[in-house]
């Protein structure tokens, strides 16, 4: 969803291995051409293979099949080196994100406190979100692409406004932040199953007609994510406005005045 894509922790958090800000703008512009060329070009692919496989069994294998039909072996495991590493580094960083929010914000925050030694939990806690994910992955989704868009929509909706206005906006305090993740999650998963909710027996023919046309939650045929993003920015507004602004040494510590 364009710049939304930096609500997602596991991609802001590589901001943080740059050496200065020079480097981060550079990384910018560097990414944004890179990122063109690769997408562009999986994408022709993805088309394309309607084409060159036509009785292939599944969209995920495309890239892979015309690969190895196009090349020789050698130049073949270069070519899907690539998207293997793309996918062990977007895991290791979810697994670390996933592993430190379990830890240090619910473990060290509301469980133990004064916790000092937190290695053996955060082993277990990674060995534990492997296995669930080792085994989600032998039912795979028809095409995994659809599972990755809505994963990551979702994770969009919950983080971006509390990740932007956080460091952006001085007048950001907890208390809108976490309306906006709540708003944000909860709103995105609503409507990604509104059909499915309004058919439920105790709503069915109870609701007003405007309501139940439910294409106003993807104006102009745009993604679902669009109307939870614009209503969590608001919550975020207006809940931070309403409630009294963070302390003043937390403005200290990020904006220096």
């Amino acid at each position: 969803v364009g710049f939304a894509i930096v609500g997602m922790p596991h991609v802001a958090v590589r901001s943080m291995s740059y050496k200065n800000s020079k480097s981060l703008k550079l990384g910018i512009i560097y990414g944004t051409a890179v990122s063109m060329v690769l997408l562009l070009g999986m994408h022709l692919l993805g088309a394309f293979g309607r084409v060159l496989v036509p009785e292939i069994a599944s969209g995920d294998l495309v890239v892979p099949t015309v690969t190895a039909g196009l090349f020789p072996n050698l130049i073949t495991g270069f070519i899907l080196a690539g998207p293997l590493a793309a996918v062990m580094s977007t895991v290791d960083s979810q697994l670390l994100l996933a592993v430190g929010a379990l830890v240090n914000d619910v473990y060290t925050n509301f469980f133990q406190p004064r916790a000092k030694n937190t290695a053996l939990l955060t082993f277990l806690s990674s060995i534990g979100i492997g296995i669930i994910v080792y085994l989600a992955a032998f039912e795979p989704p028809p095409l995994l692409v659809w599972l990755n868009l809505y994963a990551h929509a979702g994770i969009i909706a919950t983080f971006l406004w509390p990740i932007i206005l956080g460091l952006y906006w001085k007048r950001a305090n907890a208390q809108g932040a976490l309306t906006a993740i709540i708003i944000g999650t909860g709103s995105y998963i609503i409507f990604n199953y509104m059909d499915k909710l309004l058919a439920l027996p105790f709503l069915k023919g109870r609701l007003p007609e405007a309501l139940i046309n439910y294409t106003w939650l993807r104006p102009l045929g745009m993604h679902t994510i669009v109307v939870p993003l614009a209503i969590s920015l608001i919550g975020f507004l207006a809940v931070s406005l309403l409630t009294p602004p963070p302390p003043q040494r937390i403005v200290q510590k990020f904006w220096g005045k």
